[in-house]
């Protein structure tokens, strides 16, 4: 069919509608469907029958642009749909639905920065599934953070023992393991009187309480607090202070924990 017919509304008689006038040299309108041609025609009833191309629509398609632009952001809206159905199969399926949600936040942010990028207003009901709907988001929003949280905590704990250079076997505890602080002991004897290390006992458990992280060793014999200001080893079995020692002590391997620390925010402002 050619192209000046498409999308257009005529009338079977020589009293052609206003929306198209054909050029005098076309053939009648029973020839315009010719071999291998996929077009047809559809009784249109004006007051009743929605046009299938807006205006606007035809519009995108004269322009080659504007045509894969509006490509462009059907892709990104179909990828919305997509991860919205991706994220409740999940949520009936009882599993996880961090991952979904990750999936979601990401889709919709790439559409708002393509609109932002050309100028376009969201149309939201193309992004519309049913059964997604304000509580979806909400649970949805709440899963992808915990999701976001769990992932940068991982990278984060890896980085922390490839700086300090702690054990594989070593759990890193983010924030520190909980301690019950009147409850554990001092062993001054080892930490003084053999290492030498001139800590107090209201420093060592100082020590605990700012930790930046924690981590079990030893089979879980062991947990040992690391901050800004020095190091504890706590013995879990038998509820005392093993050993603390300041910051002047560090070695290398500490010092470039302190940095890693310092890079991803388990410092604060100090």
């Amino acid at each position: 069919m050619d192209s000046a017919w498409q999308y257009k509304h005529w009338r079977q008689s020589q009293e052609w509608s206003q929306t198209f006038t054909p050029p005098a040299t076309q053939t009648p309108w029973r020839w315009r469907c010719g071999w291998n041609c996929r077009h047809n025609f559809y009784p249109f009833f004006p007051g009743a029958s929605e046009k299938n191309y807006t205006d606007q629509r035809l519009e995108e398609l004269a322009d080659p642009q504007k045509y894969e632009e509006s490509q462009r952001r059907r892709a990104l809206e179909r990828r919305v749909r997509d991860a919205k159905r991706r994220y409740l199969a999940a949520d009936a399926a009882g599993v996880d639905t961090g991952e979904a949600a990750a999936r979601l936040k990401n889709a919709r942010r790439e559409l708002a920065q393509f609109l932002k990028e050309n100028g376009l207003r969201q149309d939201s009901s193309r992004e519309r599934v049913q059964g997604f709907g304000y509580q979806q988001a909400r649970t949805a929003s709440a899963a992808e953070k915990a999701y976001t949280k769990s992932k940068n905590d991982a990278i984060m704990i890896e980085n922390l023992r490839s700086a300090g250079n702690l054990p594989r076997t070593a759990k890193i505890h983010l924030p520190p393991a909980e301690m019950d602080m009147d409850s554990l002991s001092f062993d001054d004897k080892h930490i003084n009187g053999q290492r030498h290390h001139n800590i107090t006992e209201e420093q060592a458990k100082h020590y605990i309480q700012n930790a930046a992280f924690s981590a079990t060793v030893w089979g879980g014999q062991f947990e040992r607090y690391y901050g800004i200001d020095g190091v504890a080893y706590v013995d879990i079995r038998a509820n005392s202070i093993r050993t603390a020692f300041g910051k002047a002590e560090f070695d290398e391997s500490l010092k470039n924990l302190v940095e890693e620390m310092k890079q991803n925010g388990l410092l604060g402002e100090r």
